[in-house]
């Protein structure tokens, strides 16, 4: 448990490191001498001008961001930070979008944080969604689907290929903007059953908070909360739940106008029972002796300590859609078998893929 300790401080200040970095060493979207040597397209806001950015989006998916200098109807002149003055077509123009935060231009171009934000690879956060700002994702295990039906609330249901098990999910969210509109506080509950696996006999919960600071773009995360489950299966459907306390530290990190590091984490530890027959020796007509198997069972009380670390890179090409790829692994330490020795470690690795889809 030391080393799980130790791993998992480890991990903290490094994304705590990362973290700072990414918020703090972004760089600017446009200087102001760029935005003196421009005298059109202004707005007047209380006597003063102010020059306004645009997204240009082409029918070959190229965009450009800058102030346009002018609009005659066939082309537009642009100036961008980046190559300058150029001109563009109308006829190639998708939209023209204004851009109202300059905090969303990263290295010359416009990240839409969409509704992917709120999640990390398996938890969630305390950042609201905005209502109607629902998503899908296709997950290698199933695919899940969440719908805010408000500013601050959200349900979700998630299953596997086989429709089989399946949970459901409520999120609460509680921006602080008092104190720190950078400071998100969530309650979360998800509900599972078995479905028709095992006659719909296995069940259970995970009940967490999460506190969030950051945005969209970057933002750490502390989580905890308590799970109970039964797995349903003739024998364990006997004998007490699984159950115990879990924690979880995220976050997400730009690391381009398209691209997010995104890591997340589990550190738990499960009370169970496990479940042992009464071995003995008996004598068997003709064939000598035997063993047997009594009809009692056994409960030894046993637990398992485990950490899970799921590291990830999501890439968001389009403002509608996200991909994710993560090489997670999780390593587990049972504690009270009397069979097995109680610092075995088994560790797994579990590769994981998500495509993520706005609607």
């Amino acid at each position: 448990m030391k080393n799980y300790f130790n791993c998992f401080v480890f991990v903290m200040v490094f994304f705590n490191l990362v973290f700072q970095i990414g918020l703090f060493a972004q760089e600017p979207a446009f200087n102001d001498s760029a935005k003196t040597n421009l005298s059109t397209n202004v707005v007047q806001n209380n006597g003063t001008t102010t020059p306004q950015l645009y997204q240009i989006v082409k029918s070959d998916k190229s965009e450009y961001v800058g102030y346009i200098l002018s609009d005659d109807g066939r082309e537009i002149l642009i100036e961008t930070q980046n190559i300058g003055k150029i001109y563009i077509q109308k006829s190639e123009v998708v939209s023209i979008n204004l851009i109202e935060d300059t905090r969303l231009i990263v290295r010359g171009e416009v990240y839409d944080a969409g509704p992917f934000t709120t999640r990390y690879m398996f938890t969630t956060n305390g950042l609201p969604l905005k209502k109607g700002a629902n998503y899908a994702i296709l997950n290698l295990h199933g695919p899940e689907v969440h719908f805010a039906l408000s500013n601050n609330f959200s349900i979700g249901i998630m299953t596997s290929w086989i429709a089989s098990p399946y949970v459901v999910v409520f999120k609460k969210t509680f921006p602080n903007k008092q104190v720190d509109k950078d400071l998100h506080f969530s309650l979360a509950t998800m509900f599972g059953t078995s479905g028709y696996l095992f006659n719909g006999r296995g069940f259970g919960g995970l009940h967490f908070a999460s506190l969030t600071k950051g945005n969209a773009r970057n933002n750490i995360n502390l989580s905890a909360g308590y799970t109970y489950f039964n797995v349903g299966d003739i024998k364990t459907n006997a004998h007490p739940y699984r159950h115990g306390p879990l924690a979880s530290l995220a976050g997400i990190v730009k690391v381009g106008a398209k691209a997010s590091f995104v890591f997340d984490s589990m550190i738990g530890y499960l009370n169970f029972y496990k479940l042992q027959s009464v071995y003995g020796s008996g004598y068997s007509g003709n064939t000598g002796p035997a063993d047997y198997t009594d009809e009692n069972w056994t409960y030894t009380k046993s637990g398992a300590f485990f950490v899970l670390l799921m590291p990830a890179m999501r890439f968001q090409t389009q403002p509608n859609s996200a991909f994710q790829i993560s090489i997670a692994g999780v390593s587990v330490t049972p504690k009270g078998y009397a069979s097995l020795d109680s610092d075995k470690t088994v560790t797994i690795p579990i590769p994981m893929l998500s495509w993520m889809y706005k609607f």
